[in-house]
């Protein structure tokens, strides 16, 4: 009995060993040109991104054949772009010269939760018209909300989120806010342009908060922010997936994906490994419409910013290594 327990046992490390080692040595990327392949970066705010030249960023883009390229966007209350204003015509020069199409993710700049829901929709509104109308012409989506459901849920004492059978708990007041929030930043767009699309994205699993979003925001596509370290992790999110299209009945776009704390604690062929798994499964999945990878570089001036965690500094997929740009895997 116990030598076939250790046959099994050993048949199953031999398997998965040959598994990872066809896994990392396989082409990184998306099987499915039906399903929209993109990458994040920070082209307009990352002092580690604007040291990259444009022409290494889009070499990389191309090389890796992301179409899409999901950048955060920081703005006054008017929608007026105030960090990387000025590379951003250049930028957008080269996004159409490159075929690349571009989804801002537009910070929530003027959101205050001290205030009421009614004068929240109202800087909504505002924020939202005016980006559309500055900008919509480049967007065919803009994402209003980037995991808004974290910075209105509860807390316990000891800094962790609260959770009732696995679902996050929300300070009704600040609740009450955001929501009026996305509502007036998704009027305002609307009113501007009816064409452009708006994404509001959670992170994990927290499809309640969509739930909500949902009976008040009339927005078109979710999007889903998921990092794992389990090589299986996609029998997990395949349920968060099928709980969304079950429940919200909209396009879902997987806006961050990637293994949980980039290359830090394991190897960057560790890190293809987990990713290459999951975009083998989300090729097959008929669930989702778009996947990002987070991110395009590594930002290592995060390895030592004060309130940043060291692991963001290495998401990325290349790297810049001795002033020049380097592939990781």
């Amino acid at each position: 009995m116990k030598k076939k327990l250790l046959i099994a046992i050993l048949f199953i490390a031999f398997f998965t060993l040959i598994t990872n080692f066809i896994i990392s040595n396989s082409d990184f990327g998306l099987k499915n040109s039906k399903i929209i392949w993109g990458v994040n970066g920070h082209t307009l705010t990352s002092n580690d991104y604007k040291a990259i030249s444009l022409d290494d960023q889009f070499a990389a883009l191309k090389k890796e054949k992301f179409t899409y390229y999901r950048i955060d966007v920081l703005t006054d209350s008017d929608g007026k772009i105030t960090s990387g204003a000025e590379i951003f015509d250049e930028f957008i020069k080269r996004c159409k010269a490159n075929n690349v199409k571009v989804l801002p993710n537009v910070y929530l700049s003027s959101i205050d939760y001290n205030d009421t829901p009614e004068l929240s929709y109202s800087k909504g509104l505002k924020l939202g018209t005016g980006f559309a109308k500055l900008y919509g012409k480049y967007f065919p989506v803009i994402e209003i909300s980037n995991e808004s459901e974290l910075k209105v849920a509860v807390k316990d004492n000891e800094g962790n989120f609260v959770r009732i059978n696995n679902k996050l708990q929300y300070d009704q007041k600040k609740l009450k806010v955001i929501l009026q929030f996305l509502k007036g930043a998704n009027d305002g767009v609307k009113k501007v342009s009816p064409k452009i699309k708006t994404l509001i994205c959670i992170s994990g699993n927290n499809t309640n908060f969509l739930e909500i979003v949902k009976n008040n925001v009339k927005f078109d596509i979710v999007g889903t922010n998921w990092y794992d370290v389990n090589l299986y992790a996609m029998s997990e999110y395949k349920s968060v997936l099928k709980q969304i299209k079950e429940k919200i009945r909209k396009p879902i776009w997987v806006t961050e994906l990637n293994y949980r704390e980039g290359s830090t604690n394991v190897s960057a062929s560790v890190q293809k490994i987990w990713l290459n798994n999951m975009l083998d499964n989300l090729s097959k999945s008929k669930l989702v419409d778009a996947v990002f990878i987070y991110q395009l570089f590594d930002e290592n001036s995060n390895l030592n910013k004060p309130g940043v965690p060291a692991f963001e500094a290495n998401f990325g997929i290349y790297r810049v290594k001795n002033n020049k740009v380097e592939k990781k895997f």
